[in-house]
């Protein structure tokens, strides 16, 4: 049997990434940022069906905060950091309460350059992560709806 189960638990291959419905880079667009500094408050929305829904923090969501080189799809690679509940926020309708927001800060790289940030969210205990680029009115783009683009992700300069 070729499907044999390759992961180190054991159950019968019944682990199945859990995407993310919904999750999007709210703010800030750009950063500027000496080497080693800390950035200014990275803000990501998050929506999950019958777990964001409504009033408080939903259950068993993890959110980061990552920076990694320009044009580049976040990884291991990228220095995470994690990102606290900070409230809820209106969806798709007016009161709804469907998104929670999460905001965290990261450290500039110490070598000068172009970096990309991004937020990802994970709802299975980080077994699988759905990475998110910008989705909001000030920095335009369709957050994890049209997947991850670093032209959409975070800009960050370190001179």
């Amino acid at each position: 049997d070729t499907d044999a189960d390759t992961d180190a638990d054991t159950d019968a291959d019944t682990d199945a990434d859990v995407p993310v419905d919904y999750c999007h880079l709210q703010w800030p667009c750009s950063q500027t940022l000496a080497a080693g500094s800390t950035s200014e408050a990275v803000y990501v929305w998050v929506y999950q069906g019958g777990v964001t829904d409504g009033t408080g923090q939903g259950g068993g969501v993890e959110v980061d905060l990552g920076v990694g080189p320009d044009g580049t799809n976040p990884d291991a690679s990228w220095d995470w950091t994690p990102a606290a509940y900070l409230g809820d926020k209106d969806g798709l309708t007016s009161g709804d309460l469907a998104n929670d927001e999460y905001s965290g800060s990261f450290t500039a790289p110490v070598t000068s350059g172009d970096y990309d940030y991004c937020g990802r969210v994970s709802v299975d205990g980080g077994a699988s992560w759905t990475y998110c680029d910008f989705g909001s009115v000030e920095c335009g783009g369709a957050g994890s709806d049209d997947g991850y683009s670093s032209a959409q992700a975070g800009s960050l300069s370190v001179p």
